[in-house]
């Protein structure tokens, strides 16, 4: 028996809100108008002095570091129950 220090359902919100946040960082890389973040990254790359192409690279990055950080067990994402607080239904008894 393991003991955990932290919730499972903790995790499993983690692991979401770092997903969530990778994909739309990748997704606004590629996006090439204005994003609900502010202009275009084309031209926040040229404001900040890299070439405008380099928002691709950065954006190929964020996809691997998205998948570097992603679970070994990944059924962790998709079952957040504790297997304490699962319902389990009684059956017919067998003897």
């Amino acid at each position: 028996m393991t003991t955990r220090s932290r919730p499972r359902w903790l995790s499993t919100v983690l692991y979401w809100y770092l997903a969530a946040s990778f994909f739309i960082g990748f997704v606004t890389k590629f996006w090439p108008g204005p994003t609900f973040f502010g202009p275009a990254y084309a031209e926040k790359f040229a404001d900040w002095g890299w070439p405008p192409w380099m928002r691709f690279v950065v954006g190929i990055i964020m996809i691997g570091v998205a998948l570097a950080n992603w679970p070994p067990d990944w059924r962790d994402l998709l079952h957040p129950l504790d297997e304490r607080s699962a319902r389990v239904e009684p059956g017919p008894s067998v003897r």
